[in-house]
């Protein structure tokens, strides 16, 4: 079995600078929550990374698409009053709306990512009460940003000549 060593170093790197760089967040962005924070933003570098880098840049475009167009489901339905009810409601719209964009844009990949982004806001923002639903949003987008972000710069730091670079590519 051939072990793909810069992919490994990317994912691997990139989730352990994403971790890290989550500890370093100022509490308004982490929201008081760091837990969900690091969570995000280590899912975000871990979707992003390819196993080239223009793959990776694809992945982390796909990836700020499709939470873009989850969250953007999700917060219109922040409006309705919460309770067991209106969750039910949330994701039953939400997912239904999800799966009808993707397949008129012929989303794919999108889809999935959209529909897991939607149903992960709607499902932890009751855990958040303190935190109105646009800034919950807003701070899971930007967690995923993140995370896409420092994707992209431990790819091109394993895809250029660096020490990495050039023991993964002998190791390869």
């Amino acid at each position: 079995m051939d072990i793909h060593w810069r992919y490994v170093f990317t994912v691997s790197f990139g989730t352990l600078a994403a971790y890290g760089v989550s500890l370093l967040l100022p509490d308004i962005l982490v929201s008081r929550n760091l837990t969900m924070t690091t969570l995000w933003v280590c899912i975000s570098a871990l979707f992003a990374a390819g196993r080239t880098f223009p793959e990776t840049l694809e992945l982390a475009k796909t990836r700020m698409i499709a939470t873009t167009l989850g969250i953007g489901i999700a917060v219109p339905l922040f409006l309705i009053p919460q309770s067991d009810f209106a969750l039910a409601v949330q994701i039953f719209v939400g997912s239904l709306l999800c799966a009808a964009l993707g397949h008129l844009a012929k989303a794919g990949p999108h889809l999935r990512v959209a529909g897991i982004t939607f149903l992960l806001v709607v499902i932890l923002k009751p855990m958040r009460p303190d935190v109105s639903g646009w800034l919950f949003a807003f701070l899971r987008w930007s967690d995923s940003l993140i995370g896409c972000l420092l994707a992209i710069i431990v790819s091109r730091v394993v895809w250029i000549g660096t020490p990495i670079a050039k023991w993964a590519k002998n190791a390869s």
